[in-house]
This record gives C-alpha cells, structure tokens and sequence, in this order.
C-alpha cells in the first residue's frame, strides 16, 4: 500500500503543478521572459517529491489502521480488536489535549488575523484537524493498551462499510469545526472579553464541540450502514470526495464577501491534488523501488533549479510553491534560526545562529551577520543641509497635514490620470509644490503613519511588537513625534481621525491637545481592515472647519485622516460628480473625488479666515492600493509588497512665500518633518532622530541631486516575509529577502508599470542599486546616536539595588534601576540591568527576560542589549554594560506585583542562576506595582 500510495502522490503533485503553472502562466513573462519551462520543471519536482512524501505518510497510516489492531498484528494478544476502555483511556486525555493546544494556537489567530470570519474557519479547520490526528493515535495504540487494561469488551476498529465510515468522519470533523467556530463567532460578540479570555474560552469548548460532532458522525455512520449498496472502489472515491468537497462550496457561498478576497488558487490547486491522490491511489500499482527512484529525481529537480532566482520569483507567482518551499527551508534549517541555505532562504551561514538575514550587523566588526554582502560601519554619516528660508515666508505659519488613506498617486488626476478626481487638490497643485516621485515607506497604514509622524524609518521606530499589548504595533514614548515638536514651539495641536485603528491606545496621540478619533462610528471596525465600509468625509471636514475656526487666532498644528478612499468602495448620491462607474476602480475614483470635494471645503474655510497666506499645508497619502497587478489577490492588495501601486503616493505642499513649482527629485515620508521645521527655521540637529533630509532646496528650484537620492522601503509580515527596496528617479529594486532571496529591477524609463523585471541579467544599475540597498539598510538599522549610547552604556555606575546574582559562570548581574516602580497597565517602565562579563559567553546564548504577573501570566521580551544592538558575544570578558528594558504592558495585565525575571537560553537549555535573588534558572531583578 504505501509503494502504491507513493506513486499516486508523486502522479498527483503531476497534475497539480500542471494546474498550477497554468494558472500563474499569464505573470510569468515578468520573470521568465525567455520561456517558463525551467519553472515548469521546478513545479514538477517539487510538487512530486512534495505528493510522494504525502502519500508515504498518509500510506502508512492507512496501512497500520487496515490491520485494525496493531497489538494483535504484532500478537500482543490473540484476539483482534481493541477493548472499549482502551479507547476512552486515550481519546478522552487526547481530546482534552487538543483542547489545551488550541489556546495558543486561538490566540495567535486572533493576534495575527483581524477578520472575524476568518478566525472563526481557520481555528475550526485547526481544531478539526487536530481531532483527526487525536483519532489516529487512538486507532493505533487503543490495541496495545488493551493488552495492559485486560477489562471490558472488545470492538474491532477496521470499518465494516467503508462507503459510509469515510463520508460519516468527514462529516464528523466538519460538525465540530463548525461548532467551535460558531462558538468563535460567539465570544466576537462580547467585545468585554479579552483576547487571552477569548482564547481560553476556545480551548475549553473545544473538546466538547468534537466530542458532539463525533456522537453526530457516529450515528450518520450507524444510520448508513443499513443501506444495501456494494461498496465499489469508485463509490467510496465519489462519495468521500463528495462529503469533502460539499460542505467547502456551501461555506464559500455563505462567506462568499470574504472569500472573493481571497486568492482561490491554492484551494483549486490542493483540491485538484486531493482529488488525484484519491483517485490514483485507489487504482494505481507500484513497486518500492519505483517510489524511491521517483523521489529521488523530484528532489534533483527542485533543488537543482531552486538555485535560480527568476524561476524562485516566478514561484512565488504559484498558489502551493511558496508554503511548500517554507516548509522545506524549516525543516533544513540546521542552526534553527528561521533561516536556511536552501531554495533562497538568504541564510549565509546555516552552522551559525546568529548569522541570518533578519541579523543585527555589528559595526566595524568584520562579519556581514544579516548577509546582504555590506560591512557595517560607524563611519561619520554625512550632516544634514538646510536651506535658506525666504524672507517672505511667515515667521511662524499654521501646519496642516492632510492625509489620505491608500491613495496612489497614479489615480490622482494633477499626477496624470485620465479622469478628473481630485480638483481641488488640483488646485493646489497648480498653486503650490508638487512632488512627482513621492513615495511611501511601507505599503501599510501601520507602519506609514508613524513614519509620517515621527519622520523615522518603520523597522527604526520604537514600538512595542507584541499584537496582545496592541495592534497596530504600540508605538512607544520614547518617539518623538511631529505633535511633540511644534506643541513646544507653541504651536495648538489637534488630530481628528475616522478608523478605529488611530484609537490612543495606539500610541500616535503623544503631543496632542485635542485628539479625537470619535467618527471611527461611521466605518465598520468588526472586521478585516482591508474590507472596511462606511463614509466619512464630510463629517471629518465638519469637524475640521470647526475646530480651525475656534482656533484661528492663535499658530495651530492640524492632522486629518481622511479614511474613504480605503476599501471597500462605495458610491456617493449625494455628489453626482463622484459617480464615475460601477466597476472597483470607478468606485475608487469616486471615493477620491468624494474625499477630495470635502477637503476643498477645508481649504476653502482658511480663506475664508484670511489664513490661506498665513498656514502651511502638506497633502499625502499613507500608502497605495492595487487593482490585481501583478497577480496579487484582492486580500493582499496592499500591505504586502512595495510595487509602484502600493507606494507610489501623492505629497503637494502649499507654503506662503513660495513660487509653485514641479519637484522632480525623489522624497520620501521621512522628509516632511525636516521640511517643515526648515520651513520653521528650526534646525534639525534638535531632532537628531530624524531620518530625512529638508526638500527646501528642491522646493526653491535646486533639483540637482535628483538622480543621486534613493528612498528606502521596508515591509514585512507574518508568514513570515520580508522585503526591502530602493527608489530613485531612474529604477525601482526590490530585494525579496524571506523567503525568497531573490531581486527584482524595474527600468522607469521603459517600464512605468513595472512589468518586466531585469535583474538577474547583468545590468550594471543591478549591481549599483544592490550596493546602496545593502549600504543603506546597514546605516539605518543603527542609530544616529549608537557610538554615543554605547559608550555611555559601559560606563560603571552604581545602580539603585545591588544584586550579584551569576547566571552561569557567564554574567553577574551587579544591580538594577528601576524608574517608577508603580505604573498602570498602560504605562511603560523603563528597568535598566547592570550586566558584567565574568567571561566571553559562547555562541547561540541569549539573553531572556519574562515579566510574571500574581496569576502567573508572562510577557516575553527576551532581546539583546541595548535594545538588539549589542550581541552578547562581542562582549569580552570583563566588560560591564547596562541594558536598559522597556516595559509596554497590555491594557488588561493583572494588577498587582509583577516580577521581572532575568536569564539566559540557548535552545531550551538555560544557565543556571546562583544569588539571594535567584530561582532555579532566573534573578528576579526587580518587582513592579501594577495598579489599574
């Protein structure tokens, strides 16, 4: 059976990646212009060796349950058949096991996914198959726990109607699928519930909504039994497929809003693949060594053509190519840090933990620990220019920034687009500046908005990661944001926000007098970001008039989100103008040209004020949006690549004193800040955090670093991905670091759109884009101010509390501060540990440090110190260095004394720690009050 099984896998990974490359046949060009062959090759190795594998396993198991009892195969005892009490005794435990893991497993899903549905189907699925599972194990070892528990009857698991035993578990496990996830459902509706009781409450149902879809599919399985049909091989396939399949396509028409989001692809492409295993499987003869051979030459095939980044990059393209290689890159990353040397895992060195991709490059240290071929360099980094401002722009002038949710810069018509959508923007245009090559950081409103914000970099602003605490990712105090700045030039500071997102708990309130967020009401919050409704325009630009009007008289700083332009999209009767179609992208440009009528009404009200020449104005977009380029799904249609459509966006700035004028020369986000402080005549040396330049120059009409300035991208996401790229005037290069590790180099002047890529073939500008890249990311992963914070951090000093607790013989932790040992649960404390070396540690150690509350609930913060700058092993013996621990806690953390903990792991095994403040393998270093 497994030899016949092998076979009908290595057939059915055939098919499937006929299916699959057909599918992903029209974006190939892009990648293989010179013939798709090699990929189609690729697809057939490794869904071949991928199927076979699958059909070992699933042979094998189908092989131990046909013999029934595996005790009695092996003559543990004479009879077949298992007892009864054998059976309770292990799927009882076993099912409340299941019920165990899906806490976590519930609450990463509801951490990491953000669409109610959705959650509710993937941890029903999860739960299910976990059941599964859970039944195998008991159909195999129910034989030889009977020959231990010699009490009560026997009952033969072999099925005596396999026509109806199939279809009967299938409906099984798909009754309690959908009981946890209507269960999910539930807890949805009671918003007072916090996520680690939603979870809770998940693990505890679970067991329970199994065990009933068991009983159901017990009695379906009684029930059909007494039907007198012979069960033919084509019967059971038909009839199996049939229960499988049916329940999918009724779940898909009921949630059909959310999975025409989704890309189909993979499901057609596994449920071909399920559907020739099946098939073959029942009818198709082997011999072993055919299996083997077979394997044997997929396994060539894939890692032989792995090798190429164009046919990685058209894989990528595939609906099952990408999961498939991931999991190989796991399972062969031999030092077990996220990274292999494999199919493009970018992994430079798999013996060395530290050495990977998503590395810290220490400077000046001779090792290229993130593998991007660069050295990191503390090297004097050039200073930043301002211009001269002229004498006729005001001395202390209003700021309004206006920004837009994902609106690209291709559909707004001053850009050159076909159809007019935004003339009063427009207007602005032709009044002001405009910048044509402006560009986003991150094609997402999670990281674009801070970087607009706080005028740093995404991967550089101090945030606290952790989903539980908050999402989108917490952003800290230590940032100082554009509020903070002109509120201490004596600036009024107002936000007014309409999406739920902007809420305070985010962190983007800092600096603020009046912050209000309160039309998030009008946009649906209960879902996927990505599929928000509602309207909201016209009551933002209400609220903004308002408060411009009470605030007139004295220098104002004013930030407007408006939200409509973000999907979902819908029609606006009450302006005609707007109705540009029915299709998505007229409705798109319906929603801008909405957006863009009720922005007018604000700028019609400053001059209406007399304000008009007394306010500086910035307009831009957080991000783009995308329409199906590129093959990617409506689900991922932005926030998951750096494309020209996902951040290419719109920056006009109106600046009394200044002439309009058309700038050419490439800015990014992180250039606002510095803009508008030269603009202020204040110097950027006061915000040394600052990671752009000022545009006033360009703004004058000195364009002449246009073709030497690069703008740098970053996106990841879980999954996990991660992508960087470089912009200038001229190309666009994307550097796909995980999982692919491939490139890609659009040509502007050929190639607007970005649809042939040409890397890969000896372009010059490949090789000089690359080197920036890798230059660049190395700058701006250490900060500005890193030499000076290092050297402070190893200067000795006496802390607060003396410890002396030793984690091994490794590290004496000689005291810690702590500066406020009372916060809320929303406050963030700051516990600095004094560390010194009693010798150099080995490779693969880290530090860990856990903060435990009364109940036992535990946050992670394990890093390296000086926030992932300093690795421990670039410490010598000797050295002494504080390490400074920011502590964000959750809104719902217990109140009461937490304790932090401090130690140090290497896969799994953890030093042992030695003081009066040690336990086992941890020194409490400090007790925090957390009070309500």
């Amino acid at each position: 059976m497994v030899p016949r099984l092998a076979l009908a896998g290595a057939l059915a990974g055939l098919v499937a990646a006929l299916l699959d490359y057909a599918l992903a046949l029209p974006g190939l060009p892009a990648f293989l212009p010179g013939g798709s062959g090699r990929l189609l090759v690729f697809l057939v190795g490794l869904y071949g060796a991928s199927g076979l594998c699958v059909g070992v396993i699933v042979g094998i198991v189908l092989a131990a349950l046909e013999l029934g009892d595996v005790g009695a195969a092996l003559g543990v005892h004479a009879r077949p058949g298992a007892r009864v009490v054998a059976y309770a005794a292990l799927g009882l435990p076993l099912l409340a096991g299941v019920g165990v893991l899906m806490r976590p497993i519930a609450e990463s899903y509801l951490v990491f996914f953000h669409n109610h549905m959705l959650i509710a189907a993937v941890t029903g699925a999860t739960a299910a198959g976990l059941a599964l599972l859970a039944l195998l194990l008991v159909a195999l070892l129910a034989g030889p726990l009977s020959s231990v528990l010699r009490f009560g009857p026997r009952v033969d698991a072999r099925p005596a109607a396999p026509l109806v035993a199939l279809p009967a578990l299938a409906v099984a496990l798909y009754t309690g699928a959908a009981l946890v996830a209507l269960d999910v459902t539930y807890l949805f509706g009671r918003p007072r519930l916090t996520l680690p009781g939603r979870a809770l409450n998940v693990a505890l149902a679970t067991p329970g909504c199994l065990l009933a879809g068991l009983v159901v599919g017990a009695l379906l399985y009684r029930m059909l039994r007494r039907v007198r049909v012979r069960a033919t091989a084509p019967r059971v396939v038909v009839t199996t497929l049939a229960t499988l399949i049916l329940p999918v396509l009724v779940g898909a028409a009921v949630a059909w809003p959310v999975v025409k989001q989704l890309d189909r692809a993979p499901f057609v492409t596994g449920g071909v693949l399920l559907l020739v295993l099946v098939v073959t499987g029942t009818y198709v003869r082997a011999r072993t060594w055919v299996a083997v051979a077979a394997l044997a030459l997929c396994t060539a095939l894939t890692l032989g053509l792995g090798k190429s980044g164009p046919v990685r990059k058209a894989a990528s393209l595939t609906a099952l190519a990408p999961p498939l290689v991931r999991a190989i890159q796991l399972a062969s990353d031999l030092d077990r840090d996220g990274y292999s040397s494999l199919l493009g895992g970018g992994d430079c060195d798999d013996l060395d933990g530290t050495v990977h991709p998503g590395a810290f490059d220490w400077p000046d240290d001779g090792t290229d620990q993130d593998c991007n071929g660069h050295e990191a360099t503390l090297a004097q980094r050039a200073a930043k220019t301002y211009a001269a401002v002229p004498d006729a722009v005001p001395q202390q002038p209003n700021v309004i920034l206006l920004t837009l949710d994902a609106l690209r810069s291709d559909h707004v018509s001053s850009y050159g687009y076909r159809r007019t959508t935004t003339p009063r923007l427009d207007e602005l245009a032709q009044t002001g500046i405009r910048f044509e090559n402006a560009w986003s950081h991150a094609p997402s409103t999670r990281y674009s908005v801070p970087a607009i914000l706080t005028g740093r970099y995404p991967s550089t602003i101090a945030v606290n990661p952790d989903p539980r605490v908050h999402w989108p990712p917490l952003v800290l105090p230590e940032n100082r944001l554009l509020s903070e700045m002109l509120r201490d030039l004596g600036y009024r500071t107002s936000a007014t926000l309409s999406y739920h997102y902007f809420e305070r708990g985010w962190g983007l309130d800092q600096g603020f007098d009046d912050y209000d967020y309160h039309l998030f009401t009008l946009h649906s919050a209960g879902g996927d970001p990505a599929a928000t409704s509602g309207s909201s325009s016209r009551q933002l630009a209400d609220l903004d008039i308002e408060w411009i009007k009470a605030h007139k008289d004295a220098p104002f700083f004013l930030w407007s989100h408006f939200y409509d332009t973000h999907f979902r999209f819908e029609p606006h009767p009450d302006l005609p103008e707007s109705n540009f179609g029915s299709d998505e992208e007229s409705l798109y440009d319906g929603e801008i040209r909405y957006a863009d009528h009720h922005i007018g009404r604000v700028l019609d009200t400053l001059r209406e004020l007399g304000l008009w020449e007394k306010t500086i104005i910035v307009v831009t977009s957080d991000h783009g949006d995308g329409f199906g380029e590129h093959g990617i799904p409506q689900s991922k249609r932005h926030g998951y690549h750096l494309y020209r459509t996902e951040t290419k966006v719109p920056v006009l700035m109106h600046v009394p004193g200044l002439a309009p004028r058309v700038v050419t020369t490439p800015i990014g986000h992180v250039d606002l800040i510095p803009t508008l402080l030269n603009l202020l005549r204040r110097s950027m040396t006061e915000e040394p955090q600052l990671a752009g330049e000022s545009l006033l120059s360009a703004m004058l009409g000195d364009d002449s670093r246009a073709d030497a300035r690069s703008i740098y991208q970053e996106v990841w996401y879980e999954g996990p991905t991660s992508k960087q790229a470089l912009v200038t005037r001229r190309a666009h290069l994307i550097r796909n670091l995980v999982p692919e590790d491939t490139t890609e180099l659009y040509d502007f002047g050929n190639d607007i759109a970005e649809e042939h890529d040409l890397a890969g073939r000896g372009e010059p500008l490949e090789a000089e884009l690359s080197g920036r890249l890798a230059a660049l990311t190395d700058e701006i992963a250490i900060p500005r101010d890193f030499a000076l914070r290092l050297a402070d951090a190893r200067v000795s000093r006496t802390p607060q509390r003396p410890l002396g607790d030793t984690l091994g013989d490794y590290v004496r932790v000689v005291g810690v501060d702590v500066d406020r040992p009372t916060v809320t649960s929303k406050d963030t404390v700051v516990v600095t540990v004094h560390l010194q070396l009693e010798r150099t540690i080995p490779e693969g150690w880290l530090l860990f440090t856990h903060v435990v509350a009364p109940n036992g609930r535990s946050s992670n913060l394990d890093h390296a110190p000086l926030e992932n700058l300093v690795p421990l092993q670039t410490l010598k013996a000797g050295a002494y260095l504080r390490d400074p621990i920011a502590i964000a806690l959750p809104a719902d953390w217990p109140p009461g004394p937490s304790r932090v903990e401090l130690g140090l792991y290497r896969r799994g095994q953890r030093a042992r720690a030695v003081g009066a403040h040690s336990v086992g393998d941890a020194v409490t270093v400090a007790t925090i009050e957390v009070t309500r």
